[in-house]
């Protein structure tokens, strides 16, 4: 008895899967597209280098007796602040915000993948948020230029103006910057108004102890 063949398959099948593979194309396509607008449109709203590059800080306005030496009054508003420059703090200060706050910023460009996955896991295994994973630099984009806000848009324009300041300045610059900036609580803003308000002494005689 003479047997038959069934018939080929091939044919069918590639028919079917040609849809479903159309479909994933366009979602691809759809997606990339999606992307590429959004970070276009964050890039636009971020400030222009220039403006960056110039940026001055609020600081306090001070009153001094007839000798120039002598600080008589300081007035300010919600933030009370004294530039200085980076060779006036000292080596202790440095390395206790680095220890602190981001122990790779020498090592790292603008982001830190290693302490974003390191706090990610540590949060999800306390149940909430006991650590984040904001490098310096970010943490002086968002305290410099943006807001506190916690939305995905001001994350993304965060990391994005991290990575322009990280590409501008040299790593010394971007840490002066961010002990000028900071807040330390209450109105003391910057590691000069700290020091004078916690130990009642400029931060050029900040010792480890």
């Amino acid at each position: 008895m003479k047997r038959t063949r069934p018939p080929a398959r091939g044919p069918r099948r590639r028919s079917r899967l040609k849809p479903i593979l159309l479909l994933i194309a366009a979602l691809a396509a759809f997606g990339v597209a999606a992307i590429s607008i959004t970070a276009f449109a964050i890039i636009r709203s971020l400030p222009a280098p220039d403006l960056i590059a110039n940026r001055q800080v609020a600081q306090s306005t001070k009153l001094y007796d007839r000798t120039g030496e002598v600080l008589l009054y300081e007035l300010y508003g919600e933030e009370q602040r004294t530039v200085i420059p980076f060779d006036k703090i000292p080596p202790a200060v440095k390395g206790a915000t680095i220890a602190a706050e981001d122990a790779n910023f020498y090592r790292h460009a603008a982001l830190d993948w290693k302490g974003i996955a390191r706090a990610f896991f540590k949060n999800l295994a306390s149940g909430g948020v006991i650590q984040g994973g904001s490098t310096i630099t970010q943490q002086l984009a968002k305290k410099a230029f943006l807001t506190d806000d916690r939305t995905i848009t001001r994350k993304l324009r965060e990391l994005a103006l991290a990575t322009q300041l990280e590409r501008r300045f040299t790593k010394d610059e971007i840490l002066a910057a961010y002990l000028n900036q900071i807040p330390y609580g209450g109105n003391a803003y910057g590691i000069e108004a700290a020091a004078q308000a916690v130990f009642a002494k400029p931060a050029a005689e900040l010792s480890l102890a």
